[in-house]
């Protein structure tokens, strides 16, 4: 998480976050592919989540997610936990905040709980929680300081 906050703070706010390979947290894409058994799958579950925003579906969980990959929940595990994630549920949540500084930070939204509601999260309190584990920081004082 401290890789990705340097990450974050290197960025300027016109570069786009999105455009990162979703399956690198602090690593080179190919890195992950190379370290990763089932790297078939891993590249799969990128274009998927690339060319479907799935993430930004509040009901999406890992066994959808795997049904939509022709996998299983084991699988799919495996792979998350092989490209550099703790689990289903911090790739996830990842995508949701990234995607929440794309909106926010392009002047697409100012609304933050629209914007946390449209990239998937079910709650307020959750999506806060997420952004200030992720960032170090609140909403309002990371956009300030940008």
């Amino acid at each position: 998480d401290r890789l990705l906050a340097k990450t974050a703070e290197k960025k300027t706010p016109d570069e786009p976050v999105l455009q990162e390979t979703f399956l690198r947290p602090a690593a080179p894409f190919a890195t992950a592919i190379v370290a990763s058994k089932n790297a078939a799958l891993a590249e799969r579950l990128d274009a998927y989540m690339r060319n479907n925003s799935a993430w930004r579906d509040p009901d999406l969980s890992l066994t959808r997610l795997a049904s939509a990959l022709y996998t299983n929940r084991t699988t799919l595990s495996q792979t998350i936990q092989e490209c550099g994630y703790e689990n289903y549920t911090q790739f996830i949540n990842k995508l949701r905040i990234h995607d929440f500084m794309q909106q926010v930070g392009s002047g697409l939204s100012s609304n933050y709980q629209d914007t946390f509601f449209f990239v998937g999260f079910r709650s307020r309190n959750t999506a806060l929680r997420n952004f200030k584990q992720y960032t170090g920081t609140t909403p309002s004082d990371y956009f300030q300081k940008r």
